[in-house]
């Protein structure tokens, strides 16, 4: 079954994929520089944060910071999509 699915639904699945991450990185391009404006001496931005701390050779800092921020941010997306969901029906 499992050989199956991925000699078929594979081949059929990786365009979209592809484009998919394409769009996502040329979004997420496009957004990446507006945290370095932002970002001054008194006012460190973690996605700024991120990269320094990726840049200097700590990924590991990187990518619990990332994971932190993700932590942070997908519970209030997810309840203020719910709570403005709620408010227009």
């Amino acid at each position: 079954w499992f050989a199956t699915q991925v000699r078929i639904l594979a081949p059929l699945v990786m365009p979209a994929l592809g484009s998919a991450f394409l769009i996502v990185f040329i979004l997420g391009l496009r957004e990446f520089t507006i945290p370095f404006v932002l970002q001054s001496q008194e006012n460190m931005v973690l996605p700024v944060l991120v990269w320094q701390y990726f840049q200097s050779g700590e990924p590991a800092r990187s990518a619990a910071l990332g994971a932190l921020m993700i932590a942070i941010i997908a519970p209030a997306i997810f309840l203020l999509r719910k709570q403005f969901r709620g408010a227009s029906e």
